[in-house]
């Protein structure tokens, strides 16, 4: 949701931090759907798949999503891996983490 699809009563309750935080919120969110979109399509990823579907212990196929052991895979597309390491990178809460702080955190979920 957008800051001006909000009822103008939550607005002025909201400080601008919190404005900020959904809009990042937002971008996150979209970002998430572009890696899964990504994954789900991308001519990349289909000999992948066929290994998957052939029992390949360390690749999985959940939901129409492949996974490289139990990571979602980011198949290197549209800039998504850039992008997810920038938004991971620049989120308020991790404080601008280091890029190998940046990579641990993402490689518990992402591949």
């Amino acid at each position: 949701m957008q800051p001006d699809q909000l009822d103008p009563a939550i607005l002025d309750e909201l400080s601008n931090t919190e404005l900020l935080a959904i809009e990042e919120l937002n971008e996150s969110v979209g970002l998430i759907d572009r890696i899964i979109t990504a994954n789900r399509t991308a001519a990349s990823l289909e000999a992948l798949q066929v290994q998957a579907r052939a029992g390949d212990a360390n690749l999985q196929l959940e939901d129409g999503l492949l996974l490289y052991q139990g990571r979602l895979i980011v198949p290197d597309t549209n800039n998504l891996r850039t992008d997810l390491i920038r938004e991971a990178y620049e989120q308020l809460s991790t404080a601008h983490l280091g890029r190998a702080k940046t990579i641990r955190l993402l490689a518990d979920c992402y591949y």
